[in-house]
């Protein structure tokens, strides 16, 4: 029987090292964007395409050996693994956000943008 997990476990990887991701995490693959070209009373009059950036967003757990200074400046590899076999890579994909420590929860909220997004689907 095919695996039915869809959901949960998720693993965040900067250059192949693992990072303690925590809750949820929105994966936007980029690629090709289409625009309407609105010909005002004529209507509809085609589409533009231009290449839009991916972006991997969410926040990850603190812990002793992490370098918030780092991770602000960080540039490379981003991999996002998911429970139901999924993988997204963004390669040359660059840190955007702004980093804030929330010390209550050990929590640092993470932005990373960059190139259109490799996906490999679960086999």
């Amino acid at each position: 029987m095919a695996n039915q997990v869809r959901a949960g476990r998720i693993f965040l990887l900067l250059d192949g090292v693992q990072y303690d991701a925590k809750g949820s995490f929105k994966v936007k693959i980029g690629g090709t964007k289409r625009s309407p070209i609105d010909g005002g009373p004529n209507g509809w009059q085609g589409a533009s395409e231009s290449i839009d950036n991916s972006k991997i967003e969410g926040s990850i757990t603190d812990r002793g050996d992490l370098a918030l200074k780092d991770l602000q400046s960080y540039e490379g590899t981003v991999t996002v693994e998911l429970a139901n076999g999924k993988r997204y890579v963004q390669a040359g994909g660059v840190q955007t956000g702004e980093i804030e420590l929330d010390t209550q929860e050990g929590e640092i909220g993470v932005v990373f943008e960059g190139p259109p997004i490799d996906e490999n689907l679960s086999a």
